[in-house]
């Protein structure tokens, strides 16, 4: 399956990754980051998942996509990437919101998280995106949650993905920035009250594996590319791929 998938792009794409002789998938990864340029980078991961996908459900769910189908989907997803991206750089977009995003203490990483519901189907879905003190992009994160349309929980959510996102970015001090003034009221107090109080021991049982978590509350207009990202996997990913509820991390150097 993976092989066939793999052959149907160019040549000149593929043989950049049997190039690297490392063992490890992440340090592989890590070292096609360093070494291809960014579309080409986003063209792996994209493919990788989408193997991913496609052996996970004809394993546990006994649905088969051929090869070609898998290699469409791709190219269709990263068309959807590019168009995004077009679209954001036009004059008059979402850009002038996003130039309102404030910087962290010296030292700090910052996450934005926001979540967002389905409007055609019972599901949530949460983003996370990190930069640090100087904006600079380090990793951003997606998270579907079947059965969860509680905004509320969706933000609590959010705050914990943030801080998964962190540990996989080798962080250590970090700043979580949510638009839902409750939840980061909750947690700041270490209210663990409430239907979604597991998630808040969750979030609490974590922030001691670094050296210093601070939680802060922005308007939505500081947290616009976490709350696009959290759209994202619920407007198109899902229309590609089906149903859906794991994690994808996109990491770009």
């Amino acid at each position: 399956m993976a092989r066939s998938v793999w052959s149907l792009w160019d040549e000149e794409d593929v043989e950049p990754l049997m190039v690297d002789e490392a063992t490890d998938p992440k340090l592989w990864l890590m070292s096609l980051s360093n070494t291809l340029p960014q579309r080409k980078f986003v063209q792996v991961l994209v493919t990788l998942w989408a193997i991913w996908w496609a052996r996970r459900k004809a394993i546990h769910e006994e649905e088969f996509q051929s090869p070609l189908s898998t290699f469409l989907s791709i190219q269709n997803y990263i068309s959807e990437i590019e168009w995004e991206k077009k679209e954001h750089a036009k004059p008059g977009a979402s850009r002038n919101k996003d130039a309102k995003w404030l910087p962290p203490d010296v030292g700090f990483c910052k996450i934005n998280v926001d979540g967002a519901v389905a409007k055609s189907c019972v599901r949530g879905a949460v983003g996370a995106v990190c930069r640090d003190e100087r904006g600079r992009f380090l990793g951003a994160s997606a998270v579907v949650y079947a059965g969860v349309t509680d905004p509320t929980m969706l933000e609590a959510y959010a705050c914990k993905e943030a801080l998964e996102l962190v540990e996989d970015l080798s962080q250590h001090k970090l700043m979580i920035a949510s638009d839902c003034l409750n939840v980061i009221n909750d947690i700041r107090a270490k209210f663990y009250k409430g239907y979604y109080c597991m998630i808040l021991r969750d979030i609490e049982q974590r922030r001691v594996s670094f050296q210093a978590t601070k939680y802060g509350h922005e308007q939505r207009e500081a947290n616009g590319e976490a709350h696009r990202l959290g759209w994202l996997p619920l407007k198109r990913l899902d229309a590609m791929f089906g149903f859906w509820i794991h994690r994808i991390i996109f990491v770009y150097p």
